[in-house]
């Protein structure tokens, strides 16, 4: 198992893979909106949702800390 290495933006932690990602914005997004993740990020993109959908948010937060802990840049 890797350590996880903390930089000035973020905690890069490398085991987490692009499975893991794909697997938590799955589950986030069946568990809080009934939805796959696929359909998910289409949404986001095409701006469906609205900035106070607190469901919605809550999916954002899994996605972004995922994306985080493997250094890539979060969703806005």
């Amino acid at each position: 198992m890797g350590s996880a290495l903390e930089t000035s933006d973020a905690l890069v932690i490398p085991e987490a893979t692009e499975q893991d990602l794909q697997g938590s914005i799955d589950h986030a997004a069946q568990f809080y909106l009934g939805i796959s993740g696929d359909d998910f990020l289409r949404r986001w993109h095409a701006r469906e949702f609205s900035e106070d959908d607190s469901q919605a948010q809550h999916v954002l937060h899994v996605i972004n800390f995922f994306r985080s802990a493997k250094g890539e840049a979060q969703l806005r």
